[in-house]
């Protein structure tokens, strides 16, 4: 999670509004634990491959340090084939 804090205080000195973060799957476990809109345990969240998952907070929410109001699996546009 100090790696998520340390992101966060980047991502508010430089103003960004979206960002984009590549992880494995633990990681991403981890962090949906933390931070999603629901509460689930480690190993109840299911990371599809080839797909990202948006978090989206409101201002408020963000600034708070309160769960992301919303969570979408967003599917990769790559071509699986090359």
């Amino acid at each position: 999670m100090s790696g998520w804090t340390s992101l966060k205080k980047t991502i508010h000195d430089q103003g960004y509004r979206e960002v984009l973060l590549v992880t494995h799957g633990g990681v991403i476990r981890s962090l949906l634990t933390k931070l999603a809109d629901e509460t689930r345990s480690f190993w109840q969240w299911q990371i599809p491959h080839a797909s990202g998952i948006r978090l989206c907070w409101t201002y408020h929410d963000w600034k708070e340090d309160d769960r992301c109001t919303s969570l979408r699996v967003v599917p990769s546009m790559e071509n699986e084939n090359g």
